[in-house]
């Protein structure tokens, strides 16, 4: 059994340890130092040691020199998680052939050159999540054959490039996410050849694209993991940037080709595809329009002209009293859209004008309210579900409208 002395600072001063590598948490030959408020420590007892791992997460170190574990030929675990470093200089680990695992995660890099790590081998696992990394290059680790696992979400990019992982055979879990509240940017395409993929997170607010070339042929795997299945289904996948996606389709073939494209999803997500959301409530077929862009139109002119036919449609169902339910007049803001904003308003203030709500011996029946545009955003933002309520959430609903402009009207019915 060997034993090691390292001195180390606090903020309350200067302080020794001795300790036997057996002593640490692992079954390895490990050295720990925990939550001790080390602001700096000296590894240099540690050199040529049997050293595998080292444990100083939860301190307040700003730096670390970790050229002592060099010569360390049996380490393998690096946690420093939950401190303040600012910066880490990895050129120790260069050519180090048993190194396995690094946890920087919760620190406060802004940079972080990962080239060293490239002639790691037997790298399987690097955290540095939770940082203020602006950027990071992963084109070192193409050439760690044996990394499993990558955590980089929680830093302050909104750009990831992730061609170097593109084949590999080893990457199980991909954790990426932006801190800044904008999202990434991000082509996941070089995800698509990796067959061991099990495990991909990502923040609610990212905008993923797949490269068309394999925008049909491309399934999930059955095992993959998503954080957020609920944004990323299969389906939903393949709609990722849809402007870029379409855009490249139209300009490399044509409108008619790219058309094929929305039978592959339900008529409802044409909207969002073609970039016309708000406008849903037009429900005919976005499909045959888009089959009648005429030949040579490229993608901008395109959109102009789909919209033309939606405008042209939803005046003649306006005219004729149609619903203004899935319209947003926020977005119509062309020439020929705004001309449809004063017919809607229109609509939806005659149809509140119209509402009789009656009470019955159940209730009152709110059932005329919820078939109003501005009633079902009422009952929407008040989380009231039902189509019957008690006099008491009746005269919330009333207050609410009430402040819209509105009065209700409260009818008895003879069954009451």
């Amino acid at each position: 059994m060997r034993e090691f002395t390292l001195s180390y600072s606090t903020k309350d001063g200067e302080e020794q340890v001795t300790q036997s590598l057996e002593a640490g948490p692992t079954s390895g030959s490990a050295f720990s130092l925990t939550r001790l408020g080390i602001t700096a420590i000296d590894l240099s007892p540690l050199k040529n040691s049997e050293l595998e791992e080292i444990n100083l997460y939860y301190n307040e170190l700003t730096e670390i020199d970790l050229t002592p574990l060099a010569s360390c030929e049996n380490f393998e675990n690096l946690h420093l998680l939950n401190n303040k470093l600012q910066s880490i200089d990895l050129a120790p680990f260069e050519g180090h052939k048993t190194l396995s695992r690094i946890k920087l995660s919760d620190n406060c890099l802004d940079q972080i050159d990962l080239t060293p790590l490239a002639t790691c081998e037997n790298l399987e696992h690097i955290d540095v999540m939770s940082n203020v990394l602006i950027s990071i290059n992963l084109s070192p680790l193409r050439s760690c054959k044996r990394l499993e696992d990558i955590w980089i979400s929680n830093n302050k990019f909104n750009v990831v490039d992730l061609q170097p992982l593109e084949g590999s055979q080893s990457l199980k879990k991909l954790f990426m996410g932006s801190a800044s509240g904008h999202g990434e940017h991000v082509d996941i395409t070089p995800l698509l050849t990796c067959p061991n993929l099990e495990k991909f997170w990502f923040s609610e607010d990212a905008v993923f694209f797949v490269d068309p070339i394999y925008f049909s042929e491309f399934e999930l795997p059955e095992n993959l993991f998503l954080s957020y299945p609920e944004l990323l289904s299969k389906e939903r996948l393949r709609l990722f940037d849809h402007s870029k996606i379409l855009e490249d389709v139209v300009e490399r073939t044509s409108w008619k080709e790219a058309a094929s494209i929305l039978l592959e999803h339900q008529p409802i997500m044409h909207y969002p595809i073609l970039g016309f959301q708000g406008y849903e409530g037009y429900e005919d077929s976005l499909y045959d329009l888009a089959c009648s862009v005429p030949e040579g139109v490229g993608f901008e002119e395109g959109r102009k002209y789909i919209l033309k036919q939606i405008v042209h449609g939803l005046h003649s169902r306006l005219d004729q009293g149609g619903s203004t339910f899935n319209l947003d007049v926020e977005v119509m803001t062309t020439r020929e859209s705004i001309k449809l904003v004063p017919k809607i308003l229109e609509l939806r203030d005659e149809e509140m004008k119209e509402i009789r709500v009656s009470k019955f011996w159940g209730g009152i029946d709110i059932t005329e309210i919820r078939k109003t545009y501005y009633g079902s955003k009422v009952l929407d933002a008040l989380n009231i579900e039902e189509l019957a309520v008690d006099d008491e959430t009746f005269n919330e609903i009333k207050k609410a409208i009430n402040e819209l402009g509105y009065d209700l009207d409260l009818e008895l019915s003879d069954e009451s």
